[in-house]
């Protein structure tokens, strides 16, 4: 167990009941169905830092992007820079960009560097919503990355933030093999133009 994975269970069993403790890996689907219902945002961490099936874990994370409670950022950033899952981790990503914390920029942009190119997608997706402008640099080489899906996705986000430094690599995919990210870097670009008009005429 790594180290930083090890403080946040550690911290988390500190505020668990002993039979909390003594049911953990006895989760199903349904129990964190209704530890969401519940909105017990402790017992779905548990679940996705203990639960021994990948599907559970995936369950649990989607649940705590949708309950959106800040103290799931922590095990979700450790989750997605750390599971053995590619499932599990790309989750762990769209979860975070749901709850849009701040703390989340940092590892969503190392995730962009994943060996699975749908965390990469997923990581990507998540910047592009918070709107961080810490994402563009990064976001502006993922416009290189090998998956055409991840480079859709890059060009998404840039537009989303309006960084204007994103200008001349967002036309330089253009010519993109891939026609959705040709797609998006018009869309990217017209909202990157929109956004400088925009700044222009409050002066």
């Amino acid at each position: 167990m790594i180290p930083r994975t090890a403080t946040i269970l550690t911290a988390a069993i500190r505020n668990c009941s002993s039979r909390e403790v003594s049911e953990m890996g006895t989760l199903g689907p349904l129990n964190v169905a209704e530890l969401e219902a519940k909105r017990d945002v402790k017992g779905l961490i548990l679940a996705l830092l203990y639960e021994e099936h990948d599907y559970v874990k995936l369950k649990a994370a989607e649940a705590l992007g949708r309950l959106g409670d800040p103290r799931a950022i922590e095990p979700l950033t450790s989750t997605l820079l750390k599971d053995k899952d590619f499932g599990v981790r790309w989750l762990a990503a769209a979860a975070l960009g749901v709850i849009g914390d701040p703390r989340a920029v940092k590892p969503l942009i190392s995730a962009l560097w994943d060996e699975d190119s749908r965390v990469r997608s997923y990581a990507a997706e998540a910047l592009g919503k918070m709107g961080d402008a810490r994402a563009a640099k990064p976001l502006i080489a993922t416009l290189k990355d090998g998956d055409g899906r991840v480079r859709e996705t890059a060009a998404e986000a840039l537009g989303k933030i309006g960084d204007a430094r994103a200008v001349e690599s967002l036309t330089s995919v253009l010519t993109d093999d891939y026609e959705f990210v040709r797609a998006k870097a018009i869309w990217a670009l017209s909202r990157i133009s929109d956004a400088e008009a925009s700044r222009n005429s409050n002066r």
